[in-house]
């Protein structure tokens, strides 16, 4: 059966069912055949992303079939954003705005709240907007990807939601597909902090390829960050484990994001453990334990080929003592190579520490629109203004 041909020739935006739900129970087999291999893209992570949700984010799942067959998925967000409680103190990393841009943020941000979409995923870094069928062609994307968003507007209506606007968060844009898209849309373009990912040469077994492939300066740190760990040790958690250290985890997370200089929402109390329940063998968690006591933790996702690096904590008055975040990276990176993964991704904060264990970085899209024509000509000078343009040196360790 010669179903590829069949559907690109007989599809049409009309035949297409767009169908909105914060659950997947119904449709979990016909979501989980598009990008099956990523778990963030599984519907597992969905429900417990719905039922354990963000601060203020309402999540919702969008599924597109032409016949019963899923041609597309989206994620979508809607949240309330605040700029006025959201940014705190710059981090190190972040350029120190300009007299002009501080006054500015004082005079404007305490006014400037709004409801929003988002398409993508606000807990991640990377394109996790949309999937489509490998087979449809970059027309027929263009038009299920503009009748989503239109979808979702009405969907939100018809629950008494309104959107001011919208963000394309992280957008897949292959060849500049939807360039003619965005700019007749009016959508402005801007960027954030880059990704950061970590590639693992094939031929490394060991943490010791790893010290091996390092100049000497990065080894001597190696090193050094190893030694002052002293007694604290790392261990892989159970799903026993994670239950009775779950108050201990969420504190050291909620110290750790109280010291970025930006903050849209907050994790749920329960969602680490319930991740880890729910995607048992691939959500990974990691403690740093002095004693029996924790003092830090991280998270790791399992995406076949890759690790994703997700949400983490540590206590800021140990820290500097103990290296725990450099720690942590070098504890990520020999996971990464015990298992044989070829990409290790770190997201997008603390560039340069990162760069100096090996990471390099990956630039982002993001396009933002706000619905009133007076909002998106200001928008431009607004993001100016609001976004933190990232200050970091790049380091290069490798010999």
């Amino acid at each position: 059966m010669q179903t590829k041909d069949i559907l690109i020739s007989d599809i049409n935006i009309s035949s297409l069912s767009f169908d909105f739900g914060d659950k997947l129970s119904s449709h979990s087999d016909l979501w989980d055949q598009l990008d099956a291999e990523n778990s963030y893209w599984s519907a597992d992570y969905f429900n417990t992303l719905n039922e354990n949700p963000p601060s203020g984010v309402k999540s919702h799942a969008c599924l597109v079939t032409h016949e019963g067959k899923p041609v597309a998925k989206f994620l979508f967000q809607y949240l309330t954003v605040r700029l006025s409680e959201s940014f705190g103190d710059p981090s190190g990393e972040q350029k120190k705005p300009s007299f002009l841009q501080s006054l500015l943020k004082r005079l404007i941000l305490p006014f400037l709240n709004f409801k929003i979409i988002v398409n993508g995923n606000l807990l991640l870094s990377g394109s996790y907007g949309f999937k489509f069928a490998d087979y449809l062609d970059y027309d027929i994307k263009r038009q299920i990807f503009h009748k989503a968003i239109e979808a979702y507007r009405k969907f939100l209506k018809s629950n008494s939601l309104k959107a001011s606007g919208i963000l394309l968060k992280d957008l897949d844009n292959p060849n500049g597909q939807l360039d003619e898209y965005l700019k007749e849309h009016k959508y402005t373009n801007f960027k954030v902090q880059p990704k950061m990912k970590f590639e693992v040469p094939q031929d490394w077994q060991s943490m010791e390829d790893y010290k091996a492939a390092l100049k000497s300066k990065y080894r001597v740190r190696f090193n050094k960050a190893k030694k002052s760990l002293g007694e604290i040790y790392c261990k892989r958690l159970s799903i026993a484990e994670i239950k009775a250290h779950s108050d201990a985890m969420y504190r050291l997370y909620l110290k750790t994001v109280g010291k970025a200089g930006f903050n849209l929402f907050l994790l749920d109390k329960q969602y680490f453990l319930e991740l880890a329940k729910k995607l048992e063998g691939r959500f990974i968690i990691c403690g740093l334990f002095q004693g029996s006591t924790m003092v830090s933790f991280f998270t790791l996702m399992d995406n076949g080929t890759e690790l994703d690096a997700h949400y983490l904590g540590y206590d800021p008055s140990l820290n500097h003592k103990h290296k725990l975040y450099q720690n942590i990276l070098y504890f990520m990176v020999e996971i990464a190579i015990d298992e044989s993964k070829k990409t290790l991704h770190m997201s997008r904060t603390a560039l340069e520490i990162k760069s100096s264990v090996g990471t390099i970085p990956e630039e982002v899209q993001l396009f933002a629109k706000y619905y009133n024509r007076v909002g998106n000509w200001l928008l431009p000078k607004i993001l100016d203004i609001t976004v933190p343009e990232p200050e970091w040196q790049a380091r290069s360790p490798f010999k």
